[in-house]
């Protein structure tokens, strides 16, 4: 019981009030299992429109279709999350509408003397819904999201804005691809007697189809690795490592995250078939709080 009120007491620290920032490091949480496994964000990684958070152009799905992904996230301490995103051709690009929510329930009120019983139960959560635009040019991608933020726990809430811009370049018949964006620049309201900073960060990456650099070729599989950097004020900075393998219907993830505050390691499998996409991902990380698991289908419309 003492094991799980500290978690619980650690994890809102880190989701609602980290570095001076009330809820909004929710923004930073993986949604999805293919985005965890790869050690969170990526901004390189084309054709897989529910990686977008690691880069708005990342929302490009081409050849073009109408696809709806939902995720389910059980994340560290009882926190649990969901999220949805329809993608569908639109103003000459791919148009993608993406709600997501986190949130942490039973949580106890008591006053600063301590007893045994609790005043009420009350929880804390953050949500967010947001559309984003991705267009291809030829070898570039080219992508920005605006969202809609609030944040709430016990009576108290904050709502604002953020936007997130980002483009991709592909070399060598997307042998090679490439990434940067600049994520969460806005401003939220007051919460109680603070305004909430967002965590807004620059990332970029490149992903490199492997195999065919060691004279390998095969219509079997593909390899594909990643390195990731990303530095923010709060966090300063991650790197982030990653290999896949895909074989057809199948791919499997494996990706690194290091930081100053946490090493990690994401695992990751994903299943296709026709029109149906099946993931898995879950993360073992150096803090030992808890290991988050993430699910999530997804279905190309006809």
């Amino acid at each position: 019981m003492l094991y799980k009120f500290f978690k619980i007491l650690l994890i809102t620290t880190q989701l609602f009030y980290h570095v001076g920032a009330i809820g909004t490091s929710f923004l930073t949480v993986p949604m999805y299992p293919r985005e965890l496994a790869l050690g969170g964000l990526n901004p390189s990684i084309m054709g897989d429109p529910s990686l977008y958070h690691g880069n708005p152009a990342l929302i490009v799905d081409y050849p073009s279709a109408s696809t709806v992904f939902f995720g389910y996230n059980v994340w560290l301490a009882d926190t649990k999350g969901m999220s949805l995103l329809v993608t569908n051709p639109a103003f000459g690009g791919t148009l993608g509408i993406g709600l997501r929510q986190i949130s942490l329930s039973n949580l106890e009120l008591r006053t600063t003397t301590p007893t045994d019983d609790y005043l009420s139960l009350f929880s804390a959560s953050g949500t967010t819904l947001e559309g984003t635009w991705g267009k291809k040019l030829n070898r570039a991608y080219l992508g920005a999201s605006l969202r809609w933020i609030r944040i709430e726990s016990y009576i108290h809430s904050s709502t604002g804005f953020s936007a997130d811009f980002g483009f991709g370049w592909s070399f060598l018949k997307n042998k090679i691809t490439t990434g940067a964006a600049i994520l969460n620049v806005g401003k939220m309201s007051p919460f109680k007697n603070e305004v909430p900073e967002l965590p807004t960060s620059i990332i970029a990456g490149i992903t490199v189809k492997t195999h065919p650099l060691f004279g390998l070729s095969s219509k079997k599989y593909d390899t594909y690795t990643s390195i990731v950097g990303e530095y923010s004020k709060a966090h300063g900075w991650v790197v982030r490592m990653s290999g896949e393998l895909f074989y057809n219907p199948v791919r499997f993830t494996l990706g690194t995250k290091l930081s100053n505050e946490v090493m990690g390691v994401g695992i990751g499998l994903g299943i296709n078939w026709r029109r149906f996409q099946l993931s898995y991902g879950l993360e073992i990380s150096s803090h030992q709080i808890d290991i988050p698991h993430l699910f999530q289908f997804g279905i190309t419309l006809p």
